[in-house]
């Protein structure tokens, strides 16, 4: 296992084109994100046990070398079908070298197949019904709101 130290997503905007495109499709299983200096960290959330819940469950790390998305370990070996992949890469994120992360690089010139693998590992997972609505869901139904209540006179 490595131990990484990620460095700053500040005006890096291959990763925040990244971030947001995983964003939604965490927002939609009821992960919150808490966005970090080196890191986007999405939470266990509403739908796991009171204990998990403001755990990080997935890590996107923006490190020197490459930008990695990470499982913690103490969840992936509740799902032995996850567990059983050669994850290629096995680290814990300074300072919090006893949390382990197991992942897969997201190459900066090939979003699109990082992205998708992400997308297939979320749908191995259970679903709980719980959706966090983005604040882009909210002015959409909004405005549909304001438009049907013009309408009325």
């Amino acid at each position: 296992m490595d131990l990484v130290q990620s460095k700053p997503v500040e005006g890096d905007a291959i990763f925040a084109v990244i971030r947001e495109k995983l964003h939604p499709m965490m927002a939609k299983r009821g992960h919150p994100m808490i966005e970090e200096t080196g890191s986007a960290s999405w939470q266990y959330g509403a739908g796991y046990d009171k204990t998990l819940r403001r755990k990080t469950l997935f890590k996107l790390l923006n490190l020197p070398s490459a930008i990695l998305f990470a499982i913690r370990v103490e969840f992936l070996n509740e799902l032995p079908n996850l567990a059983a992949l050669p994850w290629p890469h096995h680290i814990a994120v300074k300072p919090h070298r006893d949390v382990e992360f197991k992942g897969f690089e997201i190459k900066r010139e090939d979003q699109d197949t990082g992205i998708a693998r992400v997308e297939r590992i979320l749908k191995t997972l259970p679903n709980f019904g719980v959706e966090i609505r983005l604040k882009s869901d909210e002015a959409a139904r909004d405005a549909e709101f304001d438009r049907l209540l013009g309408e009325l006179g």
